[in-house]
């Protein structure tokens, strides 16, 4: 499963009018490429539609957001992260090991995050609002003001919407929190995602060759590094453009 993170104007990503890096991978060399859903596909808008949905959309958060910028235009570039399940996932449990001294951050990354005590407690013990909820955010919009609040987007679909301001801090928070330097973050995202991943067993004439993959002594801090240089790009580019950020799935 892959899940990508947009960075760019609402218009054009609620349009239609942006590529997944397989996309434009597939495109500039010529391979046949199809993306499959889970379920039904997203519900395009046309560019007119769209430009009306964010301008409405953006009616309704600003009261609950503060005072917000100009955002991107339709017309203007985008940026695309691959951020990967397990890049969100461990960026997800760092957060809420934020608030959890106690407990031992783990070196491979769960199966299901929700399980963990630092996840599945978070809310009854009240420190579900903050980074966590930064990272797992649908929307996030240009905003100085740390705030966050709860809408439907340009679909009519319930996302949570926090303002740039308070993933900012939540990605320096984590940062801090697993020993990552700013030089390191740009080091990973330049790199790629880690390669780590099962065994795969592949036919052959003579019976079946199994790939072994790289070994990986610290796989959550590897993956929560990529996940968090991801998301710092994209607040970077945002920072810089206008761009709002959406969390596609």
């Amino acid at each position: 499963m892959g899940v990508d993170l947009y960075a760019g104007p609402l218009a054009r990503y609620y349009s239609g009018e942006w590529e997944t890096q397989a996309a434009a991978w597939a495109r500039a060399n010529g391979v046949a490429f199809e993306t499959v859903y889970s379920s039904s596909p997203p519900n395009r808008l046309s560019p007119d539609e769209s430009a009306e949905a964010v301008q409405a959309f953006r009616t309704r958060v600003a009261p609950k957001l503060g005072v917000l910028p100009q955002w991107s235009k339709a017309s203007d570039p985008y940026e695309i992260y691959q951020l990967r399940a397990e890049g969100f996932s461990s960026v997800v449990l760092a957060a809420a090991l934020l608030h959890r001294p106690e407990l031992k951050r783990p070196t491979k990354i769960p199966v299901d995050i929700q399980e963990h005590p630092a996840v599945s407690e978070a809310s009854t013990r009240g420190y579900y609002i903050g980074p966590m909820a930064a990272f797992e955010a649908q929307v996030i919009v240009p905003g100085e003001e740390p705030r966050i609040c709860g809408e439907t987007d340009c679909r009519g679909g319930d996302v949570v919407v926090v303002t740039l301001s308070v993933l900012q801090d939540a990605v320096e928070a984590v940062r801090v929190f697993l020993g990552f330097s700013a030089q390191q973050l740009d080091a990973i995202l330049a790199k790629g995602p880690p390669e780590s991943g099962p065994e795969i067993a592949v036919p052959a004439k003579t019976g079946w060759i199994f790939s072994k993959p790289k070994y990986v002594q610290d796989e959550f801090l590897e993956w929560a590094g990529w996940g968090l240089a991801c998301f710092r790009a994209c607040a970077r580019f945002a920072q810089d453009t206008g761009a709002a950020i959406i969390r596609d799935e």
